[in-house]
């Protein structure tokens, strides 16, 4: 008799340094493999200090890959082996705090409502974990026969879904803290030489050319990615929703306000918010980045007004026919710590400022 098919594929690459992390991601997902009928199957990047040999008493096939400079090859040697109804990919790097509600969808007649779950990822800055921002991955999908990876570097799954379920489940993602400064830099140098060859191979990849703005961003390289920008929105016509176009739009306010160039950022925010038809998340996006360049150049009053129609428009839906998934960082603008964080900055500034006015709509 044929072996039924699984519920749930699950597949994550393996790579070296991760030994303090791999077993708690493993761990993690114990609860989910007992309860979901499911398999797992690790990919083995060229792995020499042991850490696959932690993963490897949870798997149920170890896919061995020679690192090729792809991560989306590399994905897609593990996604090939995979059966299941449905995919789930993670790092070594990140594990779940709590897969019961991951338990109770898979065991639900919702997974078949849907063709994608996305769930949060908690990036944290130093291994103390109080800072960290959240924003939502797409990891999870329903299998089709055309379901593949694709970029060289921050790789995704194509085809994209249209029927998205979000939840609160989250992973804890360490993979933004480094040992040293030079392992930081080693990482950075990495990701630009990746990206910058993936933009190079492929001019027309806006997803890309997105990700190599916000990694000159990273690398203080604000004149390249000023560059960048403007080289793809030179002849872009105003009317333009795509949410890539709308994801350098913003950027631009956001490199001059990391510059430090405070007058030209508000500049470009205005600009953005009065020529330009936005959607629903880069609206998110602007007011919440628009608040904080205030915060830089100590108006408060302003800072409020802000986050006010942030907090606004958070609680607004997408108008029809806009994209309802988020595309990259805008992801983060629709995390439930994001607009925690927008509350908590209004009412420290309207102690601040003593602008009062806006006390009881922000409390």
């Amino acid at each position: 008799m044929d072996k039924k098919r699984p519920v749930l594929s699950i597949s994550m690459l393996v790579s070296n340094n991760r030994r303090d992390t791999i077993e708690k991601c493993m761990e993690s997902l114990v609860p989910l493999l007992k309860a979901v009928p499911s398999e797992l199957i690790i990919v083995d990047t060229g792995c020499t200090d042991g850490s696959v040999d932690i993963a490897r008493k949870y798997a149920d096939k170890v896919v061995q890959f020679t690192w090729c400079k792809d991560f989306a090859a590399a994905r897609n040697a593990g996604l090939v082996e995979c059966t299941g109804e449905w995919f789930l990919y993670l790092d070594d790097d990140e594990w779940f705090e709590d897969v019961s509600p991951l338990i109770a969808f898979f065991q639900s007649s919702g997974k078949d409502k849907c063709d994608a779950l996305w769930y949060l990822q908690r990036n944290y800055d130093s291994m103390e974990g109080n800072s960290y921002t959240d924003a939502y991955v797409g990891r999870c999908v329903k299998m089709t026969p055309d379901t593949k990876f694709c970029g060289k570097i921050h790789e995704w799954i194509e085809p994209l879904p249209t029927k998205i379920l979000k939840t609160d489940v989250f992973v804890h993602h360490y993979g933004y803290v480094y040992k040293s400064e030079e392992d930081r830099q080693k990482h950075l140098e990495r990701n630009l030489t990746l990206e910058e060859e993936a933009v190079r191979e492929n001019p027309n990849d806006m997803r890309m050319c997105c990700q190599l703005v916000q990694e000159y961003r990273v690398a203080r390289r604000y004149e390249d990615a000023l560059a960048l920008c403007e080289r793809y929105l030179k002849d872009v016509d105003e009317s333009d929703i795509n949410a890539f176009i709308q994801y350098m739009r913003l950027a631009v306010a956001k490199i001059y306000k990391e510059w430090e160039k405070y007058d030209k950022s508000l500049e470009a925010f205005e600009d953005l918010e009065k020529n330009y038809k936005l959607l629903h998340q880069t609206r998110l996006g602007l007011y919440y980045d628009k608040a904080l360049l205030f915060g830089c150049i100590k108006k408060e009053e302003e800072l409020v007004q802000t986050f006010l129609r942030y907090l606004k428009e958070y609680d607004a839906s997408p108008e029809a026919g806009e994209p309802d998934f988020p595309v990259m960082d805008f992801a983060q603008y629709q995390s439930e710590l994001f607009r925690q964080r927008a509350v908590e900055y209004a009412v420290a500034n309207i102690l601040c400022g003593e602008v009062y006015s806006y006390a009881e709509e922000v409390f």
